[in-house]
């Protein structure tokens, strides 16, 4: 799907690498709004016993912490088709939710619908389906001790809405089915050359087990101190949170589990866990595109964080007051710590060009200005040996 969205940006804009950023920078600037709607809709059916903050401040709070993200600052302004698994993986999971509470179908085909769009875009976005399935485990075994009237009046109209959502997905994977049946290698290919279970010994040594604990351990200190390495998708070292982020995500998941008897907490950090699996079971964890499955659930984590310090300020500041200044304070002081990091002490990298292979952008460059002055292969052979 990136790749399409590329070729109609370089169409109207020509061959250019700016063109092709452009489509990363446009998908990225969807994804605020796009965080916001499916927010709203995850957090808008509001029950007894949930935070009192209302549903609007916490669906800002996530948009602001997608806005002022490094993670998806960086990733929106490079060429990578990782970029788009966020927006559509939201509005996938935000369907699924709101035909889970409201048992509309036409909620649950537009989940279908946004599901099967989520697996044209990324590699890691094959394992979104996965949260569904453990989600709806889970919700069969706590209710399976229910009277049975009362079991088959919940699950009929779910089994119901879940095979329109099964229909709607496979009749829009039609295409890909189709190519993979084609190239069957298409499958495997990828995941092959680099899961810890194949992976030469020399590149990640020790047994499988071994490689997934040193891997759980990256991951979990890549949201606190020491993030990706490599130059190409982060200021090397530099975890995905910032202090005042990592403070909310920490609220966050702590509350989660305080909450995990409401589905919807169940919900998050399932999808949070689930889409860790593609760089946990890959080498050279953390990966910063491999994890991007992760970054929608976690600002979603910042939303719940910073909608816990609302709360608890409630008996001291009101609502209207203690909102706007945290959302203000996300904005000003985490957008602040992302805008200086990227655009100055990443760009200011003595490597920067070389991961990017600037030099053979230069090169080509030259020989271009060169073949528009003259036409002669061999002479401008000789120019590049000189």
């Amino acid at each position: 799907l990136y790749i399409y969205l590329q070729a109609l940006m370089v169409a109207l804009l020509g061959t250019d690498s700016y063109a092709l950023r452009l489509t990363s920078a446009l998908i990225g600037i969807a994804t605020i709004p796009v965080t916001y709607l499916s927010a709203r809709m995850i957090f808008g059916n509001v029950t007894e016993g949930e935070s009192s903050v209302d549903a609007t401040w916490l669906a800002l709070f996530a948009a602001a912490g997608m806005t002022v993200s490094f993670w998806h600052l960086s990733v929106s302004r490079l060429a990578f088709r990782a970029v788009i698994l966020p927006p559509l993986s939201m509005l996938a999971i935000a369907y699924f939710w709101r035909a889970w509470v409201c048992g509309r179908l036409g909620d649950y085909r537009w989940a279908g619908f946004w599901f099967a769009l989520t697996l044209y875009t990324y590699t890691a976005a094959r394992l979104l389906p996965l949260v569904v399935v453990c989600f709806l485990i889970i919700e069969l075994i706590l209710d399976f001790g229910l009277r049975r009237d009362r079991f088959t009046q919940l699950w009929q109209p779910r089994a119901r809405g879940l095979f329109w959502l099964a229909l709607i997905g496979l009749v829009v994977l039609l295409p890909l089915v189709f190519a993979i049946v084609q190239e069957p290698w298409l499958i495997s290919s990828r995941t092959g050359d680099v899961s810890i279970f194949t992976v030469a010994a020399k590149e990640m040594p020790g047994t499988a087990a071994q490689r997934l604990l040193r891997n759980t351990a990256a991951m979990t200190r890549n949201f606190y101190d020491a993030g990706d390495q490599n130059l190409r998708h982060n200021l090397p070292g530099r975890p995905v949170n910032d202090w005042l982020l990592a403070a909310l995500f920490t609220m966050g998941w702590l509350t989660a589990f305080w909450r995990l008897r409401e589905p919807k907490m169940r919900l998050l950090l399932l999808w949070f866990g689930v889409m860790a699996l593609p760089s946990l079971l890959s080498t050279n964890a953390p990966h910063t595109l491999r994890a991007i499955g992760m970054l929608p659930p976690l600002v979603l984590l910042y939303a719940v964080g910073a909608g816990t310090v609302v709360h608890w300020t409630l008996r001291w500041i009101s609502m209207r007051i203690s909102a706007p200044v945290l959302f203000v304070t996300i904005l000003l002081i985490s957008g602040g710590i992302a805008v200086n990091d990227y655009f100055n002490r990443w760009a200011d990298e003595c490597d920067l060009g070389r991961a990017f292979d600037l030099d053979v952008q230069l090169g080509a460059e030259q020989i271009a200005a060169h073949l528009a002055v003259n036409e002669s292969p061999l002479l401008t052979t000789r120019f590049l040996y000189l």
